[in-house]
């Protein structure tokens, strides 16, 4: 009986190392969930901070002097390095009141490394880390119209609450003095996208108003319709202004999508349980991107239910990609339950895409305990 005994306090003590094992692994999973989240926050925080940034431009004017060119960007500019690379590289810290400039403002500094010699690289690296090349001047210097960005990857179904496709800075110059600027779709090829299909606008609308010495950042917005082929797309804008000065952009798009499924598409686990579910995103077309998802209604479904998931947000380059989930029971409660958890996948390109998983729970425990006495 003793034996007996001393084998079911066995039988406990393993379920509980077991069952710490598993909370300990959950546990992990869900911090690193989080980490990976809030990295991913500050990521883009990151990269639109730097996205504002991008129209500045420095470049050499004489052998020892360079412009600080800030006409084009709606933000402050702080250069804190200049790096000149030869056979070696050597880092210089710039003064930070010679090397900030305004939005809207240009100004002619010492360089950092002078005088200009050939073959050697110039850069500056900026407090948000942003690298530009010192470089000879711009065959347009003044160009009063720049377009951010040139290149998107959107989903079917990109609409104006994923942001806009691309965005204009306007500003004024020795060419266009401020006034109204008309904004206009010329085309969106190859057919059948048009700007008409395609819902193409601009925000402020067209004409827009630029002040004398301002900046105005106009945001170009557009709707692909879900029934749009995968493939690479080209938008043609016009601005135009009534001194006569016209220019016109071309953004390339590339529109792509994805479907995701999980493997296996349920599971049925007694309490105390757990299950791997891998998660499946098959790109089509030329998209890259990351898919981020997350369960809609966890709090909804038997309390008993927990998942955690790895990695999440989830790249995908081009080709197939895989993340997990981890799913486990908890012991406490008891009866049988079967829930379908709705999970949401987006990516900030396109719709969100919602797929479910039906977790059922078995009125019964993984481990079996067996409670002797003895007399």
């Amino acid at each position: 009986m003793r034996g007996g005994h001393r084998l079911a306090v066995s039988n406990v003590v393993s379920a509980l190392i077991i069952t710490g094992v598993l909370l300990g692994l959950f546990s992990s999973l869900m911090a690193a969930q989080t980490n990976l989240h809030q990295a991913e926050v500050d990521a883009l925080k990151r990269e639109a901070e730097r996205a504002l940034e991008a129209p500045f431009l420095i470049y050499w004017v004489n052998g020892t002097h360079v412009m600080l060119f800030n006409n084009h960007s709606s933000v402050s500019i702080q250069l804190t390095h200049w790096i000149t690379s030869e056979n070696s590289v050597s880092i210089i810290n710039l003064d930070p009141i010679d090397y900030s400039v305004g939005p809207g403002v240009n100004k002619v500094v010492k360089a950092g490394d002078a005088p200009w010699m050939p073959g050697r690289k110039y850069k500056v690296v900026s407090e948000r880390g942003s690298v530009f090349v010192v470089g000879p001047p711009p065959v347009e210097p003044y160009s009063s119209f720049r377009l951010v960005e040139d290149f998107r990857v959107v989903r079917r179904g990109f609409s104006p609450a994923n942001g806009p496709l691309t965005s204009f800075i306007l500003t004024t110059g020795p060419e266009f003095g401020g006034g109204p600027v008309r904004l206009s779709c010329v085309s969106v090829t190859p057919a059948p996208a048009s700007c008409a299909s395609w819902g193409i606008s601009f925000n402020p609308p067209s004409p827009v108003n630029v002040p004398a010495g301002g900046v105005v950042p106009v945001n170009v917005y557009a709707t692909v319709p879900a029934g749009t082929s995968v493939g690479t797309y080209f938008v043609r804008l016009k601005l135009e202004t009534d001194g006569g000065l016209v220019r016109e952009f071309v953004v390339r798009v590339d529109v792509g999508d994805w479907t995701m499924s999980f493997n296996p598409s349920s599971v049925s686990l007694k309490m105390g349980c757990s299950q791997l579910v891998n998660v499946d995103v098959v790109p089509t077309g030329p998209f890259t991107g990351q898919v981020w998802y997350g369960a809609n209604d966890l709090g909804s479904v038997d309390p008993r239910v927990n998942i955690a998931s790895s990695p999440n947000p989830l790249p995908v380059t081009g080709s197939p990609a895989t993340s997990q989930m981890y799913v486990f029971i908890d012991f406490d409660g008891s009866g049988a339950t079967s829930n379908p958890v709705t999970f949401v996948a987006k990516d900030g390109l396109g719709p969100d895409v919602t797929r479910v998983l039906t977790v059922s729970i078995a009125n019964e425990y993984c481990f079996t305990i067996t409670a002797t006495t003895t007399t």
